[in-house]
């Protein structure tokens, strides 16, 4: 859709230029109307963008013209957008592994902090852990929690890639069970679970874990084209919820929109991590120009190949 761009940018807004947007797998739920119910096309799509500030409105102090930002807003997936300046979060230049920033990582960070409650020592799971906001909770519970961390993925060469940032055991889900390779590295059960795959990864993930242990749910991505939700079951015949009881165990869904108000904090600590080196940011290594690439990248994302962010 082209549209003609308005000459003033409303008080308290700023106007990017977009140069680089994140792909996530929640996009095909938002476009599907997932997300939102109510929504009816056409509607924006895009959660994150990376981009210069060309024109700010009035009583705008945090940005000025010229500065890179990156953000999270609806409809990202655009030449420029105009965004509140508030959401605006300036970073040292135009790079495009920083659109890790506003979505992936920030999950991960808030999602463990907030609802994880990770703590040092704790035994860690975290599937798909070569994508987007996987490679960053991977580094955050190594490198700054110092956890024991466990990382499921589809390919040896994402086995190489987990291994280089931090993962101290990589499961091999089309060669190796997740159940069993769980009931021998961790006996006592898994601390803490940063679920993104749903179906059968959950259902695994769900039980091996620990007493007191916190499976937090970032995504299901394994059920967002089919639709197909696989029961849970386990070998004794327990039940999800007195296996859940019977540990002193909680499950957590994570939504970061719903998180607003701590967003500054982690986003500042993040930052410091990325001077310090206890982070890094990957993105994957195919390249897609424009927004009529949208479509492929989304679709690179789910072919299961890709490691690291996928952007546009």
């Amino acid at each position: 859709v082209e549209a003609q761009l308005p000459e003033e940018v409303p008080e308290g807004m700023v106007r990017v230029s977009v140069k680089y947007a994140g792909v996530n797998a929640s996009d095909l739920n938002f476009t599907n109307g997932s997300y939102l119910k109510n929504a009816r096309p056409p509607f924006d799509c895009g959660f994150e963008a990376a981009g210069t500030v060309v024109k700010i409105g009035a009583g705008v102090a945090n940005v000025k013209e010229g500065d890179p930002v990156v953000l999270m807003q609806y409809g990202c997936f655009a030449e420029f957008l105009d965004a509140p300046a508030e959401i605006c979060i300036p970073v040292p230049e135009l790079k495009p592994e920083y659109i890790v920033l506003p979505v992936s990582a920030l999950t991960a960070a808030v999602a463990l902090g907030e609802v994880g409650r990770v703590k040092k020592g704790d035994v860690a799971l975290v599937t798909a852990a070569a994508g987007g906001t996987g490679q960053i909770a991977v580094q955050l519970l190594k490198h700054v929690y110092g956890c024991t961390v466990i990382g499921t993925c589809s390919s040896e060469e994402k086995a190489r890639f987990l291994k280089s940032i931090g993962c101290d055991h990589v499961i091999n889900y089309k060669t190796e069970s997740l159940d069993s390779r769980l009931h021998m590295l961790c006996p006592k059960g898994v601390d803490v679970v940063y679920e993104c795959v749903g179906g059968q990864t959950f259902n695994d993930a769900v039980r091996h874990v620990a007493v007191h242990g916190r499976v937090v749910i970032i995504g299901s991505i394994s059920s967002y084209k089919s639709g197909e939700a696989v029961p849970f079951s386990h070998p004794s015949g327990t039940s999800m919820t007195m296996l859940l009881l019977t540990k002193s165990a909680s499950l957590n869904g994570f939504f970061l929109p719903q998180f607003y108000d701590v967003i500054p904090k982690y986003m500042a600590s993040l930052l410091q991590y990325l001077k310090a080196g206890q982070v890094k940011l990957f993105v994957d290594e195919k390249v897609f120009h424009g927004l009529s690439s949208v479509a492929d990248a989304v679709d690179h994302l789910y072919s299961g190949t890709s490691c690291g962010k996928v952007l546009v």
